[in-house]
């Protein structure tokens, strides 16, 4: 507020002023934002840094002036689109502007379904409506990708991530649009499954659904899949038909496989993931012989040194690459799973651990 209106609130006369009172130029979204950081009620303001984060991407998405032109471009976009519908007379030429209308209604669909998204979100509350307006969208062209990933990112955001798989999935199995042979579309549902999302505790995952999805995966694309698709399958067993050894000879395997590939945040995740594999199953690896706390460590602290080479190689600014956006919240992760694995393997409770400047508190199981 002090920096965008160049009023500081901790001097007379101690307001806080819709900031376009103050400079008409500024965002009508920004000013939601700051209102919204600033209420008086704390349990009215953003509850956790991900619906910030997230409004301030999606900052012009609610501006009132953007959704009025889109509201303008979709009037605009109707009406010549009724005329030239009419006017086609020759098969070919309809044809290419059904093809056209697609895409472009598509687009429009999509836009729609992002801002009342961001509008759910900053009002921290689940939507059917906006789950239905995603899925309208995906029926328009179900083999392109870009819908299912902002249902996904919409439901993980409001803490409802099985809705958001379900309508997912749904699609996968059915084959519409050929979406079940997307293999970026099926490693990230098969991640979830695998290993959760930190943004939304109240999903575990689900090892057999997982091994269903990484095994659709073409594994000549996608090596990893295979390795993720042996420990699924495995653990997803019940537990006294678990093959322990043969999940630890695997989990070897990968670790030394994900090691030496190229630097990614896939790589970063894969290690994050391992990692977790070992801690969730402390007991098993211990009477193998392994100390499952040692071995999530050492992959720990390799995906963090590698998420700091990759922000420092990509700096402070907004990165195009949609997986570098999710660096930040990979960080966090990371860095917390970290203390908790040092804190536990060391016995402690109560105390405070440094972990790359961060000082990080354990008690019970969390950070």
């Amino acid at each position: 507020y002090h920096l965008v209106t160049g009023r500081n609130p901790s001097e007379p006369p101690y307001e806080i002023q819709p900031i376009r009172q103050v400079n008409p130029s500024l965002s009508a979204g920004l000013e939601k934002i700051i209102l919204k950081c600033t209420e008086n009620d704390p349990n009215k303001r953003y509850q956790d840094c991900f619906e910030l984060i997230y409004a301030l991407q999606h900052v012009n998405e609610i501006d009132e002036d953007f959704q009025k032109k889109q509201k303008r471009k979709l009037a605009a976009f109707l009406i010549p689109l009724a005329a030239g519908i009419l006017s086609l007379g020759f098969t070919i030429f309809s044809y290419a502007g059904m093809r056209s209308t697609q895409r472009s209604n598509y687009q429009m669909m999509l836009n729609q379904a992002n801002d009342m998204a961001t509008q759910s979100i900053y009002r921290g509350e689940y939507s059917q409506e906006v789950l239905d307006q995603f899925t309208q969208t995906i029926e328009i062209d179900p083999s392109k990708e870009d819908a299912y990933r902002r249902l996904l990112d919409y439901c993980i955001g409001v803490g409802n991530t099985e809705s958001g798989l379900n309508a997912v999935c749904t699609r996968i199995d059915s084959g519409t649009g050929k979406i079940d042979r997307n293999n970026n579309l099926l490693i990230t549902v098969a991640q979830l499954y695998f290993g959760g999302t930190a943004k939304d505790p109240s999903f575990t995952g689900d090892y057999t659904k997982a091994a269903k999805y990484f095994a659709m995966v073409n594994e000549k694309e996608i090596p990893e899949a295979s390795y993720f698709s042996s420990l699924s399958m495995a653990l997803g067993s019940f537990s006294s038909q678990v093959n322990w050894a043969e999940v630890s000879r695997t989990l070897e395997d990968f670790c030394s496989y994900n090691q030496v590939q190229a630097l990614t945040v896939d790589r970063i995740r894969y290690d994050q993931l391992a990692a977790g594999v070992f801690t969730a199953n402390k007991r098993e690896f211990v009477n193998l012989g392994t100390d499952p706390y040692v071995k999530a460590i050492s992959l720990l602290e390799r995906a963090l040194a590698g998420i700091l080479e990759l922000e420092k190689d990509t700096g402070t600014g907004v990165s195009a690459d949609l997986a570098l956006q999710d660096l930040p919240d990979l960080h966090t992760q990371v860095l917390e799973d970290l203390a908790r694995a040092k804190l536990i393997h060391a016995g402690q409770r109560g105390v405070v651990l440094d972990v790359d400047g961060y000082k990080i508190y354990l008690a019970g199981d969390t950070c």
